[in-house]
């Protein structure tokens, strides 16, 4: 129905009420109830089956209104069309939604930025008010990577006043803080060896990656620590911390590696797997390397002459 605006102020009333005695007329109103036993049977009020059928006749239905009962024709016109039965709507706009499956052994975030183009084509030419949106895993992956990046300051603070803690000192804690990154030479390596998508999965394997690196640098800071501590040249102190965590350290690794390679495999998981994987081999290796040379040039800068002619 098109409502007229003057007619209805004339005879002081408005849409919403209109609609609410036409849908009452039509569709029904329930006016009570008759008990039944343990049941209440509902009754509902509405117009005869011969109305209710016939969309010619709905015209001459009573509407009462602030000035008087008119007949619903005098209010408007009347017209019979086709129509959606169901408005969807997201977020409170409406919306027409486009799905469509995703092949076997490939990632949705793959599809996304393979179709980008033509989207962002599509998108050029829609007309004012209108606007594309990426859902389904897409937008839940991005929503759970906004998630985890919100408290990672506070993670990261945390991390450190633990570290600080257990090592009483702030520049070994730094050390072992910035040691996380080690792993993302394999991690990157191993995403293009596999041309794995980067998505929200193997975010969660980087972050578990980083901590088990640091956990690595730990071994390495702490047996460190103890050698000097009993009489031990810094210096001798870092090479026999290196050479007795390394089977250990190498160990766990190897023994992690082994673990997720069956996860690799898989189509959801596989991603954080490879991350793992790689960003391990990478990681080891660089810790075994790198956080023992940064801890001589951060911490053996005041060796004695001498000390340095006896090693050499």
């Amino acid at each position: 129905m098109d409502a007229d605006a003057e007619k209805l102020a004339y005879f002081e009333t408005d849409r919403v009420s209109v609609a609410a005695q036409l849908q009452a007329a039509i569709s029904g109103e329930i006016a009570g109830d008759i008990p039944d036993g343990h049941h209440h049977i509902p009754v509902l009020v509405r117009a005869s089956r011969a109305v209710r059928s016939d969309p010619g006749v709905w015209g001459n239905l009573p509407i009462v209104t602030g000035a008087a009962v008119v007949p619903l024709s005098q209010l408007g016109t009347l017209r019979v069309t086709n129509d959606f039965p169901i408005l969807w709507q997201r977020n409170g706009a409406l919306c027409m939604t486009v799905q469509s499956g995703v092949a076997t052994g490939i990632q949705p975030a793959t599809v996304v930025e393979r179709a980008t183009p033509a989207i962002e084509a599509l998108r050029k030419r829609l007309p004012a008010g209108y606007r594309l949106e990426t859902g389904g895993d897409v937008e839940l992956s991005s929503t759970a990577d906004n998630a985890i990046f919100a408290f990672l300051p506070l993670t990261g603070g945390l991390m450190l006043l633990v570290l600080m803690i257990q090592l009483q000192s702030f520049s070994r804690s730094l050390l072992v803080l910035f040691s996380a990154p080690l792993g993302l030479i394999g991690m990157v390596s191993g995403l293009l060896m596999t041309g794995a998508p980067f998505g929200f999965v193997a975010l969660l394997g980087l972050i578990a990656l980083a901590g088990m690196i640091m956990r690595n640098t730990i071994l390495l800071v702490d047996q460190i620590q103890f050698n000097h501590s009993n009489s031990v040249s810094l210096h001798d102190a870092i090479i026999d911390a290196t050479l007795t965590r390394a089977r250990p350290v190498c160990l766990t690794a190897v023994a992690a590696v082994l673990a997720f390679i069956p996860l690799s495999f898989n189509v959801f998981w596989g991603p954080m797997a490879i991350v793992m994987i790689g960003g391990l081999v990478g990681g080891t290796v660089l810790t075994l390397i790198a956080v023992p040379a940064f801890y001589a040039a951060l911490f053996d800068r005041n060796v004695p002459a001498q000390d340095v002619s006896a090693h050499v």
